[in-house]
């Protein structure tokens, strides 16, 4: 610990100012500050009109709402892949000698699936495949418990409004799991604007000489740390709150309680890569203490992940998708004010009278009006002009193109006519393109951290561990994940994508319900395809169905009997009628 050479304190706040003026530069806290108001609907900050009416129709909200669950909706899998690589010198004979081994891995899995009692040719190959399995259930777990749907829908929508999602893995010592070694991987959403990379033009975050991140902490809590940490009493003293709270991202980060227990302070987490091991060092300081000396963080990537909504050419910092709508959005919204004034003052005609010949007028439909001379010269109604169709086409005009032109149409909302279920998914699978490129960076930034999540794992968890993955059917079952075992190997991470499960599931469900009612179909197939969440109680109704039809199986069994019984009981009795007939003739 001792060895490890961190910046002072006073150079690391210099670097995080040089990063505030990087950002006033760009101009990052403003615009985001004002895309979170009109996301928001705070879309009449700062103009002073007191005479005008101030309308809005939040377009806006519904754009980046729809875009970004079009992308979370998606059902991504993170899977692990142990590479077989041979040990020694890579040769076309040893290159050659490893695709035998892909392929003899191949072919046990399937044999193995035909026949279970079929004994592998090579048990590293399938050990591989069972660890590589193992990995991706642990992460999948992980995942659940950061409620990575949730997770992803908050960060898209960040995303969506600042330009950049960003996830920081961190290592959670007070997560209780019952092991032999407490504590777990931990994950949290940063704001673009506290995170600071040396290189404001690299976008891949593990080719960053070092990177700051701040944040806003309670002073309390800053001095427990800083205390277990081993600070002195004096450096305890200087740890005092801040007004740096205009540094955060939008309007709300900068409303804070004003009491004695709630005053915070800015901290900074400074990470670097040492040039000549490649391992990942840290240190945190507020102002003028440090918080916590630099230690080894026990990994070799930086363990963040980050994505831009869209690419803006040699900028860590992505465009948000606000930014260009804003200026569509303020012309709706002073088109709409200007029209209801307009309404406001002209859709009840005022009245000119002459005093001479009317003292008073009132409106009062029971109340008469003396006149005092020619009544047809008394009063009349002013007639204001009519108001243009441009006036009344233009707001929805503004709108309607602004979300055509981002691929939210009335088709892919809801709030279109729908033909068929057919042309309706031809219509969400065109909504969507324009995120497909947002789309793929999203997917890059998942393998990404599960990169990450990988190297704590292999990092942080220095003994066996129980975990209790599910199968396909859902039932737990316990497995023992050993870092030791699996860190040896190498290892690739992918995203596999499912299609968007509501609207994909629901043309699906469209399809197999024609299927039933032309007979291609049973019933009871149809609803034990019907997800749970949607039909939790399918078991009961498979159940009263399967009855009913017992029941129908066995009524008509019984009335098959009795037909048989009454036509065998009706043969005898047919030639002594004949005979009682030709006695009477």
């Amino acid at each position: 610990m001792a060895d490890i050479k961190a910046p002072e304190t006073g150079r690391i706040w210099e670097l995080y100012q040089n990063g505030l003026d990087a950002h006033s530069s760009i101009n990052l806290l403003n615009t985001i500050a004002e895309n979170e108001r009109f996301f928001a609907g705070d879309q009449w900050h700062g103009i002073v009109a007191p005479d005008l009416p101030k309308p809005q129709i939040n377009f806006i909200q519904k754009a980046v709402e729809f875009k970004s669950s079009s992308i979370s909706n998606t059902k991504p899998k993170v899977e692990f892949v142990a590479n077989q690589v041979p040990s020694d010198v890579v040769t076309p004979d040893a290159i050659d000698q490893n695709n035998q081994q892909v392929l003899n891995k191949a072919q046990y899995l399937q044999q193995a699936q035909q026949d279970p009692n079929a004994m592998p040719q090579d048990i590293s190959l399938i050990a591989s495949e069972a660890d590589a399995q193992l990995l991706s259930a642990v992460f999948e777990l992980d995942w659940e418990r950061y409620r990575g749907r949730d997770l992803c829908d908050r960060g898209l929508v960040d995303a969506c409004i600042s330009g950049n999602m960003i996830l920081y893995n961190f290592w959670n010592s007070k997560v209780k799991n019952n092991q032999i070694a407490e504590g777990a991987i931990d994950v949290r959403l940063i704001d673009n604007v506290n995170f600071f990379p040396t290189d404001m033009q690299e976008s891949n975050i593990q080719l960053q000489p070092s990177i700051i991140v701040s944040q806003r902490e309670l002073v309390s809590k800053v001095k427990a740390e800083a205390k277990l940490y081993g600070a002195k009493p004096d450096d305890l003293q200087k740890i005092s709150d801040d007004s740096e709270n205009y540094n955060n991202a939008g309007d709300m980060s900068r409303k804070e309680v004003q009491d004695t227990d709630a005053y915070k302070v800015t901290t900074l987490m400074y990470f670097w890569r040492d040039a000549e091991t490649g391992k990942i060092y840290a240190v945190k300081t507020s102002h003028n203490v440090v918080i916590r000396p630099a230690w080894d963080t026990l990994l070799t990537r930086y363990p963040f992940a980050a994505m831009s909504w869209k690419y803006r050419k040699n900028s860590f910092y992505g465009r948000s998708e606000i930014e260009g709508l804003i200026p569509n959005q303020r012309s709706l919204n002073k088109a709409l004010a200007m029209m209801l004034l307009s309404v406001t003052n002209t859709a009840w005609p005022r009245v000119l009278y002459s005093q001479g010949m009317i003292q008073k007028w009132t409106n009062n439909i029971s109340e008469a009006i003396p006149v005092n001379g020619d009544i047809n010269n008394a009063a009349k109604y002013l007639q204001p002009p009519s108001m243009s169709n441009d006036a009344f086409q233009l707001p929805e005009l503004l709108m309607k193109n602004s979300l055509e032109m981002m691929g939210v149409g009335e088709a892919v909302t809801g709030n279109g006519q729908v033909y068929n279920a057919s042309a309706n998914a031809l219509a969400v699978n065109q909504s969507q393109t324009p995120v497909s490129a947002t789309m793929r960076r999203f997917y890059s930034m998942l393998e990404d951290f599960a990169e990450n999540w990988r190297d704590m794992v292999f990092g942080y968890i220095n003994a066996p561990r129980w975990v209790f993955p599910h199968d396909n059917q859902g039932n737990s079952f316990p497995m023992q994940l050993d870092p030791e075992q699996l860190r040896q190997r190498a290892w690739n991470v992918s995203v596999e994508v499912g299609q968007a499960p509501e609207f994909s599931y629901s043309v699906l469900l469209n399809q197999m319900a024609q299927w039933v009612q032309s007979g291609q179909m049973q019933l009871e197939d149809y609803i034990d395809s019907v997800d749970e969440s949607i039909m939790p109680n399918k078991q009961k109704i498979l159940s009263n169905i399967r009855q009913r039809q017992q029941q129908i199986q066995q009524q008509a069994m019984q009335m098959a009997q009795q037909q048989i019984q009454q036509k065998m009981g009706a043969a005898p009795q047919q030639p002594q009628q004949v005979q009682q007939m030709g006695g009477q003739q």
